[in-house]
C-alpha cells in the first residue's frame, strides 16, 4: 500500500473552458501565510505585480469563470470562498454556509451561473449562485472529495480521495448520477487531479498516492489505460499540441514530460527539476511556451519549455495555488 503524502496547500486543477474574452495575461498566486492573492501581469519569465488582494486567512484552491473576468478563491477563515473581479482587481462577493468545513477545489459552470465548492471534510459539493452568493444545493458525494472538472458533455466529475472514486454529477439536477470505482479497495489511490486533453478525447486522472496517470473516456467515464508516472503527481498541464502532458511530481521536485500516446500508453520522456524548495502548484500558458511553479517557500519558478530552462523570478511571492488567466 502506498503512503499518502499529505500537503497543506495543493495545486490548482487545470480545467478546460470555453473561449475567454480578450484580456491581458495574468498569473494569480495565492499567498496562504499573508491571506492574499497576488495578481501579476505576465510576460514570459517576467511577472509584474498589479495588485495584492486580501481575501481572508489561508487562501487555497482557485478557479476562473468561463469569461476569465472573475477569480474564485477558497479559504479557511472565514470558511467559504471569495470572488475577485479581475478587471477592478477587488473582492466583489463572498460565498459561505454553516455546513462548510474544509473547502478544497472549486469549478464554475460553463454558463458562469454556478460555483461548485468542493468540501473534503463535509463529503459534499456546495453549489452557489455566482450572482447572488446564495446556496442552491448541497450535494453529498463519496468520502474526501478534492477536485472537479466539467466534461464536454456538460456533466461534472469530482474525484474523491478517501473513497478512491469518481462522482459524476448532472448539473441539470445537481445530483450524483453515477459513482465510478477508480482503484482497488484498501489502497490509497487518491484520484485527485483531473484534466482534459485539448481535443477532448481523454479525461486524465492523476492518482496521487498511487503515482499513476489514468485515462478515461470523457463521454462514458469508461477506463481506457493507466501507467506509472513520477511520484505524487499533483498538477497536470496539457500541451497545446495534444500530445504532451506536464505532470508535477511533488515528492521528487520535478516536472515529468509525458509524450506520444501509442494506443496503449503515453511515455515519460524527460524531466525538469524545479526544487527544492517543495513545489506545490503548476500552471502553463495556452501557447505552450512556459510553465509556472509555486513553491512552499513562497517563490515562483518559470520554465521555458523549449529549452527546459528554469528561472526563479525575483521579487514575486506565491506559496499556494496558481491560476493563469490568458
Amino acid at each position: 500500500m502506498k503512503t499518502r503524502l499529505l500537503l497543506l496547500f495543493l495545486p490548482c486543477l487545470l480545467v478546460t473552458m470555453p473561449a475567454m474574452a480578450q484580456h491581458e495575461a495574468l498569473l494569480a498566486a495565492a499567498v496562504p501565510g499573508d491571506g492574499v492573492v497576488n495578481l501579476y501581469r505576465v510576460n514570459g519569465t517576467q511577472l509584474q505585480l498589479t495588485k495584492t488582494v486580501p481575501v481572508g486567512k489561508t487562501p487555497g484552491q482557485m478557479c476562473l469563470d468561463p469569461t476569465g473576468s472573475t477569480l474564485f478563491v477558497g479559504k479557511q477563515d472565514p470558511i467559504g470562498a471569495s470572488a475577485i473581479d479581475l478587471n477592478g482587481k477587488a473582492v466583489t462577493g463572498t460565498f459561505a454556509d454553516a455546513g462548510l468545513q474544509a473547502p478544497d477545489g472549486c469549478v464554475v459552470s460553463p454558463d458562469g451561473k454556478k460555483l461548485y465548492l468542493i468540501d473534503r471534510k463535509a463529503n459534499a459539493v456546495f453549489v452557489f449562485a455566482t450572482g447572488s452568493g446564495r446556496l442552491i444545493k448541497k450535494i453529498a458525494v463519496a468520502e474526501e472529495p478534492r477536485r472537479g472538472s466539467f466534461l464536454p458533455n456538460g456533466k461534472l466529475v469530482v474525484g474523491s480521495d478517501g473513497a478512491n472514486s469518481l462522482n459524476l454529477i448532472d448539473p441539470a439536477t445537481d445530483s450524483v448520477i453515477r459513482t465510478i470505482n477508480a482503484g482497488p479497495e484498501g489502497w490509497n489511490i487518491d484520484p485527485r487531479i483531473l484534466a482534459l486533453t485539448p481535443d477532448g478525447k481523454f479525461l486524465v486522472v492523476a492518482k496521487v498516492s498511487a503515482d499513476i496517470l489514468a485515462f478515461y473516456s470523457p463521454d462514458t467515464l469508461e477506463f481506457i489505460v493507466e501507467y506509472g508516472v513520477r511520484r505524487s503527481p499533483q498538477a497536470l498541464v496539457m500541451g497545446p499540441d495534444g500530445n504532451t502532458i506536464y505532470a508535477l511530481s511533488v515528492a521528487e521536485n520535478l516536472v515529468a514530460i509525458v509524450k506520444g500516446f501509442n494506443g496503449k500508453e503515453w511515455r515519460a520522456t524527460d524531466t525538469i527539476p524545479v526544487g527544492p524548495p517543495l513545489p506545490l502548484s503548476m500552471v502553463g500558458d495556452p501557447k505552450g511556451q512556459y510553465l509556472y511553479v509555486s513553491r512552499r517557500d513562497g517563490t515562483i519558478v518559470a520554465i521555458e519549455i523549449a529549452t527546459k530552462k528554469t528561472t526563479t523570478i525575483p521579487d514575486v511571492k506565491g506559496g499556494g495555488a496558481l491560476v493563469y488567466r490568458p
